[in-house]
This record gives structure tokens, C-alpha cells and sequence, in this order.
């Protein structure tokens, strides 16, 4: 059989083992579901390989797991699948790592590594930060010693985006809140605005997009797996998966500058129209990503070729002005809720930020795995070159 059977691109009767259900059944509604679920496809998987393996992550909120599968033949290439970074997008996450692992794994000469809820607190308590209000994806500073961050024009913006004082939501709220984002937009106008805002901050702690003074915990769960797992490879695919950013229903693919070694690379597997990369217009560069320390990390330690991506899958249509202030009003009314608690309103602001995060929407969920398959059946045919 095929890596994650590829005939799922031609429609969405893919056959599926009963003990799983249907395509949209890896849909969960808690971590917990989800981890019973991943341990659930793991294990005959492990039962037939005696050196599948799963490897725990013990930290004060608990034990991050991630699943390894070595390769079968010769130990060429390592694929690794991260969900979670963002918490309470690895509802989707978890959902793509379990539906393709639960197809079989059958790539030659190609070991598997998926990461499970990498900010599991997060994922826990429906936040997209960790448990000290840190964004993961803005703490990975490859050079901390030297890092001098500039936070002057995010610092224009810290009374808009983070207010004091318990939320509402209503229409009054929602339209003062529009009133002066379009304030904001006409002064400092809409491209700017979004990126001093979603590039990472280092000053404000419970404020959005906090980068963190310290390295968190799961620096050291990296260390620890690129130790444990990569030696033996030669090349290595990162793919980070995200939900929220860009139009909605879209997988996008999103990458560093367009004339970095690693987007060059990824132009080997996927069509130039297929990369937004972050010198494009109404997509972004962040300080302190995730995905870039991981590949640095493992380049230091193997001197393998790496190339990364991050699968990010729209949600609002953020790329447009009015998904933009839309995603923005969302994440500004959940962080007031969770730093100044006891809104009347707290149900309803929680539900709009999942929804964010992770659409109830059924199409919207097929979507992501048609478009998963097509990207994935890409990524197959660069691994088995």
C-alpha cells in the first residue's frame, strides 16, 4: 500500500479501517480524545515494527508524545509532522497526523516522526499560547544572546490590542472595536499594522503575540529528539501545521524569504504559485519560529539537508482587510478574557476563538484533508527521489 493511500485524492471514499470510522470521525472535540485516539492507531503499528517507539516528554504540564516510526531499507530520509505549537490548533493538527497515519506508513527508505500537541496546555485549555501567555512560534530565537528586539511600533499599538478590563461581546463592543481599527489602519496603514503586530513582541507579557524573556520548555524536548532520532538520516522534511491565517478553506503553503536555500528547495516539490513565502504581499516573517530553530538544531547536530514548511490552514480570509480585523478583534477579546476573568460574556468569546481555530464547519474539515492528500502526494514523490 501507498503512503497515506493516495487514492484519496481522487474522492473522499478512501476505505478505512471500522475501528477508526469515517474520514471526519479523527475530528476531536478534546486532547484527550485525541491522545486515546493517536495511542488507539499506534499501537498495531507498533505491535508489527518492534522499533516504533513512543517518546515522552515529561515537563510540568504534562508528557508530550511524539511517534516514531525508523525507516524500512536504508536510513535516508526522516519526515516530521508537528501539531500543537499553537494550542488550540492542534484539534486540526492532531486530526491531519492521525488521519494520514492511520492509511500506513510505507515511504522507502523514509522514517516517520510526529509530534503530538507540542504545546499541550495550550491545546488543553483552548488558548493558542502556553501556560506563561508565551507564543511558541515567537520564543525560538536562534541567537538569544544577541537578540535586541524592537518593539516601538507594537508599543503604539498595546492599548488597541490589549485592553484592560473584562470583555464584551455585543454589537456595541464589536462595532467601537471597528471604529478603531480603522482609526489604526488609516495612520499607520494596513501592511505595516500587521506586521508589527504579528511578528512577535518581547515587552508586554500578557499581551498578544509575546515572544517570552526565556526559552520555554520544549527547547529541551528538541534537543532531546534531535539527539535521540536524527543521526542516521540524510535529508529531512519539516512540516508545522497551523490553522487560522489566509483564506478560508485554503491550505497554504508558508515559507521564509523567496531567496532562502530553503525555499529554493521547496520549489523541488511544489509549484511556485503554491509558496506564499514571507516576503509576499499580505503574508508575514516572524521572529523566533519554531520550525527554523528545529531545522538549525538538526543541521548542527547531523549536517543533514533540511527544508521546512508550515501547512497553514485559512480560516476567516485574514489575508483580506476585513478577515484581518475580524481575526485580530477575536484574539483580542480572548486574551482580555483570560487576563482579566469573569465576563458575563466568556462562553460566547471562547466559542469565536475556537471557531477561529478550529471551524465546526464539515466542508470546511473535508477540505483540509482533500488538500492535505494533494500537498502530501508532492512531499511523497520528493522523498522517494
Amino acid at each position: 500500500m501507498s503512503f497515506f493511500v493516495i487514492t484519496v485524492l481522487i474522492a473522499m471514499t478512501t476505505a478505512f479501517s471500522p475501528a477508526y470510522g469515517e474520514p471526519l470521525d479523527f475530528f476531536k472535540d478534546t486532547y484527550e480524545e485525541s491522545d486515546i485516539n493517536f495511542d488507539e492507531i499506534f499501537a498495531p503499528i507498533r505491535a508489527k515494527n518492534s522499533l516504533a517507539e513512543v517518546y515522552q516528554f515529561l515537563y510540568p504540564q504534562g508528557i508530550i508524545k511524539s511517534y516514531y516510526i525508523p525507516a524500512e531499507g536504508t536510513q535516508k530520509n526522516i519526515l516530521v509532522m508537528i501539531s500543537g505549537v499553537h494550542g488550540v490548533e492542534g484539534f486540526t493538527g492532531s486530526a491531519i497526523q492521525r488521519y494520514l497515519l492511520s492509511n500506513g506508513f510505507n515511504v522507502r527508505n523514509t522514517a516517520l516522526l510526529m509530534i503530538h500537541g507540542f504545546n499541550q496546555w495550550g491545546f488543553k485549555n483552548l488558548r493558542r499560547v502556553n501556560e506563561n501567555n508565551v507564543d511558541l512560534n515567537r520564543n525560538f530565537i536562534l541567537d538569544r544572546n544577541h537578540f535586541k528586539p524592537d518593539d516601538s511600533q507594537y508599543s503604539l499599538l498595546n492599548d488597541f490590542i490589549n485592553p484592560v478590563g473584562q470583555p464584551h461581546e455585543n454589537l456595541l463592543e464589536h462595532g467601537l472595536f471597528l471604529v478603531k481599527a480603522v482609526y489604526k489602519i488609516a495612520r499607520y496603514s494596513i501592511e505595516p499594522l500587521r506586521s508589527s503586530i504579528l511578528r512577535g513582541q518581547y515587552s508586554f507579557k500578557n499581551g498578544l503575540f509575546y515572544g517570552g524573556k526565556e526559552p520555554q520548555d520544549q527547547h529541551l524536548m528538541i534537543q532531546q529528539l534531535v539527539a535521540k532520532y536524527f543521526k542516521p538520516y540524510k535529508r529531512v522534511m519539516l512540516i508545522d501545521l497551523h490553522t487560522g491565517y489566509g483564506q478560508r478553506g485554503k491550505l497554504h503553503l508558508l515559507a521564509g524569504k523567496a531567496a532562502e536555500s530553503n525555499s529554493q528547495e521547496l520549489l523541488k516539490i511544489f509549484s511556485e504559485s503554491e509558496v506564499d513565502f514571507a516576503d509576499k504581499k499580505h503574508f508575514y516573517a516572524v521572529q523566533g519560529e519554531m520550525i527554523t530553530y528545529f531545522g538549525e538544531q538538526i543541521f548542527e547536530s547531523t549536517r543533514a539537508d533540511v527544508v521546512g514548511v508550515t501547512f497553514e490552514y485559512g480560516t476567516l480570509d485574514s489575508q483580506k482587510t476585513a478577515g484581518s480585523i475580524e481575526s485580530l478583534r477575536r484574539m483580542v477579546l480572548e486574551n482580555q478574557d483570560h487576563q482579566n476573568p469573569g465576563s458575563p460574556d466568556h462562553n460566547k468569546i471562547q466559542n469565536l476563538f475556537k471557531e477561529m481555530f478550529y471551524p465546526s464547519d464539515q466542508q470546511w474539515r473535508a477540505r483540509v484533508l482533500t488538500q492535505t492528500d494533494e500537498r502530501m502526494k508532492k512531499v511523497i514523490s520528493y522523498l522517494n527521489q
